[in-house]
């Protein structure tokens, strides 16, 4: 679990398929369950404590798990002794911007590539195992939001070395 500080009031969190194991987090109701103990956890090993109303998009991709952006909301006639969310679930193939071409070679069986302008990305097609995930994390910057976007202004290309 990484988690990523926006502002003050907002956050990402993201949850590789290693960190979230067995968890079937296919509904809404799933992840109100999962979010009730993963709220604990933030407080008890993180020291962030979840109170009062907050907007989470969870943003969730078959070959990497999940990331959480979260906002929490001002309400000043909201009970801060409660935590209350809209959970809003997008389904999507995350992207993987890579920077330059340090461990493109290791990345090359991973998934196909794309290109917008000077910039190239990798779309996984197939599950990693938890080595090659921490190859791809060192070597890219995760996109997970806006990426239909994305993938209708690039360029399938070819990368051969």
């Amino acid at each position: 679990m990484k988690i990523e500080k926006i502002s003050e009031n907002s956050f990402n969190v993201y949850l590789n398929k290693f960190y979230l194991k067995n968890s079937d987090l296919e509904t809404k109701t799933d992840l109100e369950e999962y979010f009730k103990s993963f709220f604990l956890t933030l407080k008890k090993y993180y020291h962030i404590s979840m109170e009062g109303f907050y907007v989470i998009q969870v943003y969730q991709d078959s070959y990497y798990g999940m990331v959480l952006h979260i906002v929490k909301e001002d309400f000043e006639y909201f009970d801060l002794e409660v935590v209350d969310m809209r959970i809003r679930l997008k389904k999507s193939c995350f992207l993987y911007h890579l920077e330059d071409e340090d461990g493109l070679e290791s990345l090359l069986s991973f998934g196909d590539f794309y290109q917008i302008n000077d910039h190239l990305y990798l779309k996984l097609n197939k599950d990693l195992n938890n080595y090659q995930l921490g190859q791809l994390e060192e070597f890219t910057t995760l996109i997970f939001e806006d990426t239909d976007l994305l993938l209708k202004q690039a360029k399938a290309i070819k990368i051969v070395i």
